[in-house]
């Protein structure tokens, strides 16, 4: 697959980010939600509307996410608990965001989904859309995950 732009990491001395953070439990295993957040079918369920990624470290791929592309490269995977990738728009990757989504076990056999996503500062004041309009979004696609869990439920 080929990609346009490369991610810019992070600096170390860059003081002001964008932290957005989400916190769900959910009526699934572990391995339930490990596979929503890891196989891009599970991944096209809730993140967006096409998922394309080689999910293993230094995978790539892409995501349409609500009609815009995203180049993604896949930073880290610790399966079962741990999936961490850079995305970005094509023609930006000066706006690279950096997401992480921990898998942890709650009670009751339950599962627990922490996602953040950083935004540098410099990509925050050029990116165009306001840090509201960021977290309304991943409220959104955590809704869509809670639904593909009832659905789940109901069809099991």
């Amino acid at each position: 697959m080929s990609q346009t732009g490369t991610p810019t990491e992070p600096q170390e001395h860059e003081p002001q980010q964008e932290v957005i953070s989400r916190n769900v439990e959910l009526d699934i295993s572990v391995d339930q939600l490990w596979q929503l957040v890891s196989d891009p079918d599970g991944l096209t369920e809730w993140l967006g509307e096409a998922v394309d990624i080689d999910v293993q470290p230094g995978g790539a791929g892409t995501i349409t996410d609500d009609g815009v592309l995203k180049f993604v490269h896949v930073d880290r995977v610790d399966a079962g608990r741990r999936l961490s990738f850079s995305w970005w728009e094509p023609d930006q990757p000066q706006h690279t965001a950096h997401v992480v989504f921990e898998v942890a076990p709650a009670e009751g056999g339950r599962s627990r989904l922490s996602i953040t996503e950083t935004l540098r500062a410099t990509a925050v004041t050029s990116a165009g859309a306001s840090r509201l309009d960021r977290q309304l979004h991943w409220e959104a696609r955590v809704c869509a995950l809670w639904a593909c869990t009832v659905v789940a439920a109901l069809i099991a």
